[in-house]
């Protein structure tokens, strides 16, 4: 059995900025009519409400009328405030 298998990975997650999403994620819309399946977001705490929400949530990426918006997987509701992205593996 391999050991690096089972080893977290000691290199911090990179997030990338909500801005740089239609660049990145450019060539997954083309193929997929527009939506990008599988995405982890991380959301800004709102301090006002600390203990309401998550803060990573499974999110979708969906052009409409070209802008690009994120979907929550789980209510299939818009999400503001999001601070950061990646692909999830």
């Amino acid at each position: 059995m391999e050991t690096e298998g089972l080893m977290p990975s000691l290199q911090p997650l990179q997030w990338r900025a909500p801005c740089e999403a239609p660049i990145a994620l450019k060539p997954l819309l083309d193929r997929s009519d527009g939506v990008v399946e599988n995405v982890i977001v991380r959301l800004a705490l709102d301090r006002r409400y600390p203990l309401r929400g998550q803060r990573y949530r499974l999110a979708r990426y969906t052009l409409v009328g070209g802008v690009g918006w994120w979907i929550d997987a789980a209510t299939q509701r818009p999400l503001y405030g999001v601070i950061g992205f990646r692909l999830a593996e």
